[in-house]
């Protein structure tokens, strides 16, 4: 007899990009190129998880909490029988991670970090010293990558976690999408151009040849000044065979 398929978590995937389709510039600064709307936004749309998903370098680049930071969606995750704060989750592959990194600097949700077999004896032993304060756990598993469905069937098993945000980086992204494990994409587009071939996009890694490209679908669009907000579904392969 088959044995089930592990059930994963919803996973939404959340970006900001520049006209040019860039989310830095490239000196790698941080995303604070988008409007206070958007940030509201991003809070909303993490306030609706039970993870939150970043790599490594997206933390050290924006020195994010990874924190919801507004008092009133704090209370409504509560009211609807939520924890206040989302579980954060951090990839470090490579173990690029730094045990002072900030979202270490609060106790608010537990921190869970994935990293590889490739990672240092010496950085293990600083990285579960740095999850300890939060009822934090480290895994290990794969040789060089985290393989990404394995960590999000042990969100969904042993954390209980049914939606999930990634925020990125781009080559997060790129193998979330590689893996067919994105259903939804919130997009902002900033009225900014940023240029420079090296400036990464919202998805980059070793890119799709034609016949492997992803497709959405267009859920809902919205203007809020010269902001534009893009909600699309993300179509499985055998979404995309039905098209034909």
């Amino acid at each position: 007899m088959q044995s089930p398929t592990p059930l994963l978590p919803h996973l939404v995937m959340n970006m900001a990009m520049t006209l040019d389709g860039k989310v830095s510039t490239i000196d790698r600064t941080g995303a604070v190129f988008t409007s206070h709307h958007d940030k509201q936004r991003m809070a909303q749309i993490r306030a609706r998880a039970d993870a939150l998903i970043m790599g490594a370098t997206t933390v050290a680049i924006d020195t994010p909490r990874m924190l919801i930071n507004t008092p009133e969606l704090r209370q409504s995750r509560t009211q609807h029988g939520k924890p206040e704060q989302p579980i954060r989750v951090i990839l470090s592959a490579t173990g690029s991670l730094r045990p002072d990194a900030r979202p270490f600097s609060s106790n608010a949700s537990p921190i869970l970090v994935f990293a590889s077999n490739s990672t240092s004896k010496e950085w293990r032993t600083s990285i579960e010293t740095a999850v300890r304060p939060s009822n934090g756990r480290l895994f290990i598993m794969g040789e060089d990558r985290v393989p990404l469905r394995t960590m999000l069937e042990i969100l969904y098993s042993e954390y209980q976690v049914r939606s999930a945000v990634c925020e990125g980086g781009p080559t997060l992204n790129f193998f979330m999408f590689q893996e067919e494990l994105v259903d939804e994409l919130y997009l902002t587009i900033a009225p900014l151009i940023f240029g420079g071939a090296s400036a990464k996009t919202p998805v980059d890694g070793p890119g799709f040849p034609e016949d492997l490209t992803r497709h959405a679908t267009l859920k809902s669009t919205e203007v809020v000044g010269d902001e534009v907000y893009l909600h699309y579904h993300i179509s499985r392969a055998h979404e995309k065979e039905e098209r034909k």
